[in-house]
C-alpha cells in the first residue's frame, strides 16, 4: 500500500496512528480535511512530518482542503485523491460525521480499501479489501510524543528533579524513602520543611547545616536524622553546638527529601516503570509548555505520566489535605494535553473511604478522574499498622508496588 488517506481529525494520534503501526511505512500520508487557513495548514505539514521523522518515518506529507460542511464536495474531493495515487487506502478511525458519510458514499462508488482503528478494542480492523489490516499492531508511544501529539504540548526542562533510567541502586533509594515516609507519614510535611529550612555548603552540594535554634524542637528529631543514616539516604552526620550537618547520599534523595510530594510520585513512577510488559514509558516530573515557542509561557509540571500502548495516564500526587483545585488541575492538565484515549488519576496518601472525603470522591468520579489511595493498595496502611519494609511481608514480596501497577494498567484495557 503506497498511500493512506486520512479524514483529518482534531483528535492528532488519530491521523498518524496507521502510519506508525505499517512496516513498512506507506510512501505517502494524505489528510482531508478543512485547512481554510494557510497558516494552519503548513503548521500541520510541519508537526506531521517532524513527529514521523523522529520514528524514523519518511513518509511524504499532503493536505486536500476540502469544505467539511460539504458532502458532495468531500466526495469528489475523494475521487482525485484516489486518480492521484491509485495505490491507495483509506483509514476511516477519525473525522466529523459528515465526512464519514462523505467517505462512505465514496467507498460506495469505487473498490478503495478500507480499514480503521477500534478504539474500545484497541486493534486494527478490516473494513473491504484490506485483510492486512487485522495483522497490525497498535504501535507504541514515548510520553514526550504523546505530549507532543497534542500539538501544543511540548516538553521542557524536568521539574524539581528528574530521572532518566532506573538502576538498582536508585530502585534501592526510592524504596527507602518511601519506607520513611510510610514511618512518617503523619508528620512528614513537618520533616520535609525542617530539610527545606536547610542551607547548602558552598563547596559540597549534598552537604548541609541546619540551625537548630531557628527550628521548633519539635521538628528536629535526632531519631529521625538516625534511621536516615541506617537507610543509607544520609552520612556524616554531625552535631556542633546548635548546629547540626550531613550529607545526602545523591541529588535526587536530596530533592526527594526536600519535597513534601517527592516521596509519593518516586513510589508510582517506580511501580510502573519496572512493569515495562505493562507500561512502554513512565516518567517523572515533566515540566511542560503548553504553546511550545512564542511569546506564551503556560508550564505545568506533570507528576507521573505512563503509556500503556495508545492510552496516556497522567497522574497527579498529592501527600497533604485534599482540595477541589487538585481535581480541577489534572483534569485540565489531562484534556488538554492528553488527547481522546487519556486519564486523569489522582494517586493521594489520604485514607479512603472518609466521612471528610466522601464529596470529593464524588467529585472526581463524575469528572471521569480515577482516585486510587494508599490506603486501598496497602492494607497495613489503612489498619494503621505499617512499621517499615522490614517488617512488612506485604512490601518485602513489592505486592502494593504490583497492586499498583496492575490497578492502573486495569485502566488502559
Amino acid at each position: 500500500m503506497k498511500t493512506v488517506i486520512e479524514l483529518y481529525d482534531d483528535q492528532s494520534i488519530l491521523n498518524i496512528l496507521a502510519v506508525c503501526a505499517m512496516n513498512p511505512p506507506p510512501e505517502n500520508l494524505v489528510f482531508v480535511g478543512d485547512f481554510h487557513e494557510k497558516s494552519r495548514e503548513n503548521e500541520i505539514r510541519k508537526w506531521a512530518a517532524e513527529f514521523l521523522h523522529k520514528r524514523g518515518i519518511h513518509t511524504k506529507i499532503k493536505l486536500f482542503h476540502v469544505d467539511t460542511d460539504d458532502c458532495q464536495t468531500m466526495v469528489s474531493t475523494l475521487f482525485k485523491i484516489k486518480d492521484e495515487f491509485p495505490e491507495c487506502a483509506l483509514e476511516v478511525c477519525g473525522g466529523k460525521y459528515l465526512m464519514l458519510l462523505a467517505a462512505g458514499m465514496f467507498a460506495e462508488k469505487s473498490s478503495i480499501p478500507l480499514f480503521h482503528y477500534n478504539i474500545d478494542r484497541k486493534k486494527f480492523e478490516n473494513i473491504r479489501l484490506m485483510p492486512d489490516a487485522d495483522k497490525l499492531e497498535t504501535p507504541s508511544f514515548t510520553a514526550e510524543e504523546m505530549i507532543a501529539l497534542s500539538y501544543a504540548g511540548k516538553l521542557n526542562q524536568p521539574g524539581h528533579f528528574s530521572i532518566n533510567e532506573l538502576n538498582d541502586v536508585m530502585i534501592s533509594d526510592i524504596r527507602r524513602i518511601w519506607d520513611l515516609f510510610i514511618g512518617y507519614k503523619s508528620d512528614w510535611h513537618r520533616k520535609v520543611l525542617f530539610f527545606q529550612g536547610a542551607v547548602i555548603d558552598a563547596g559540597n552540594p549534598l552537604r548541609v547545616s541546619i540551625d537548630r535554634t531557628a527550628v521548633p524542637e519539635s521538628k528536629v528529631n535526632t531519631d529521625y536524622l538516625r534511621r536516615m543514616e541506617s537507610l543509607g539516604l544520609i552520612g556524616g552526620i554531625a552535631f556542633v553546638d546548635d548546629t547540626v550537618s550531613f550529607t545526602f547520599k545523591n541529588p535526587i534523595v536530596m530533592a526527594a527529601l526536600r519535597d513534601p510530594g517527592a516521596a509519593l510520585e518516586l513510589f508510582t513512577f517506580m511501580s510502573l516503570k519496572l512493569r515495562k510488559q505493562w507500561f512502554s514509558d513512565c516518567e517523572i516530573n515533566l515540566r511542560v509548555d503548553w504553546d511550545g515557542p512564542g511569546p506564551s509561557r503556560t508550564c505545568n509540571e506533570l507528576d507521573v505520566v505512563a503509556v500503556c500502548g495508545v492510552n496516556t495516564l497522567f497522574i497527579s500526587c498529592k501527600s497533604g489535605k485534599l482540595e477541589t483545585d487538585h481535581l480541577n488541575e489534572i483534569y485540565t492538565l489531562t484534556s488538554r494535553l492528553g488527547g481522546p484515549l487519556a486519564k486523569p488519576v489522582l494517586m493521594t496518601a489520604a485514607l479512603f473511604p472518609g466521612r471528610d472525603n466522601r464529596a470529593f470522591l464524588e467529585r472526581g468520579k463524575d469528572m471521569g478522574i480515577e482516585e486510587i489511595a494508599l490506603s486501598e493498595i496497602c492494607p497495613r496502611i489503612a489498619r494503621n499498622e505499617y512499621k517499615g519494609i522490614e517488617t512488612c511481608r506485604h512490601c518485602s514480596q513489592r505486592a502494593c508496588e504490583r497492586k499498583l501497577a496492575e490497578r492502573l494498567h486495569d485502566l488502559c484495557k
